[in-house]
């Protein structure tokens, strides 16, 4: 239950002998709601704490109000390419302390199952070197994040990889983040 302006006035102005019981009777509010405020005014005082940070993502100025927010790190529009440059700058920190030897093992990995399914895709492709239309630009964007390229090229009749260099070209356009 929230509570109102004028309820969280007569909590912060009465007096400490008063119970919460009683105090959550007159107000016509629940016990819990009555104490939690009690509990967050006595700490805090009767506004909250504000904190201001940087978007770890933008760099612009960030309004933390705490303890709420506390740990919020990016604006609302920042979050999602925030969060990707973390999860990749792990990737990379993990990439770095790997030896020679395993990094080598992932990449001819990587390399093979691109030749595997360049291959698998030639036979089936029946729109090979025909024009992108825009149909298939939108089959693309939509199915990128839930399909492989290979299920997509498959589906397009293309080849493998003419979908991962037109996925390059959206990107090169700005259509594509």
């Amino acid at each position: 239950m929230n509570l109102t302006d004028d309820q969280c006035w007569l909590i912060a102005c009465a007096p400490d002998d008063v119970s919460t019981a009683s105090l959550a009777r007159v107000l016509g509010a629940s016990y819990s709601t009555v104490n939690n405020a009690r509990w967050r005014f006595r700490r805090e005082g009767w506004t909250c704490g504000v904190a201001y940070v940087r978007c770890e993502y933008c760099g612009e100025g960030l309004t933390n109000d705490l303890p709420a927010n506390a740990r919020r790190r990016y604006h609302p529009a920042c979050k999602a390419p925030g969060l990707r440059h973390v999860l990749r700058m792990g990737h990379v920190r993990r990439w770095q302390e790997m030896d020679a030897e395993r990094r080598a093992q992932i990449g001819e990995r990587g390399t093979r199952y691109q030749i595997d399914a360049q291959e698998a895709t030639l036979s089936d492709a029946v729109n090979r070197r025909a024009l992108w239309t825009a149909e298939e630009d939108a089959y693309v964007l939509t199915r990128m994040a839930t399909d492989s390229t290979l299920t997509i090229a498959t589906a397009l009749g293309r080849t493998y990889h003419s979908v991962r260099s037109r996925r390059a070209t959206l990107r090169r356009k700005g259509i594509l983040d």
